[in-house]
């Protein structure tokens, strides 16, 4: 999977499924601020730069975000 990964538009998290989304994601402060901010309905704006991680992250959140509504 890593090997693949490397240097490759398969890196990108648009191709990838939920399962190998949740394989690779390392989980941060940044995940609770989101979710805890997402259930008091809090306006989240996700910027960076492209490869920073934003899809992969809004990906991996997005059962969490959706039921905070």
């Amino acid at each position: 999977l890593v090997r693949g990964l490397y240097r490759s538009l398969a890196a990108c998290a648009d191709h990838h499924d939920e399962k190998t989304v949740a394989l690779l994601h390392i989980e941060t402060a940044v995940d609770s601020f989101l979710r805890l901010r997402a259930s008091k309905g809090g306006v989240i704006f996700v910027t960076g730069n492209p490869g920073d991680g934003k899809t992969h992250l809004l990906k991996h959140l997005g059962a969490d975000l959706s039921e905070a509504g």
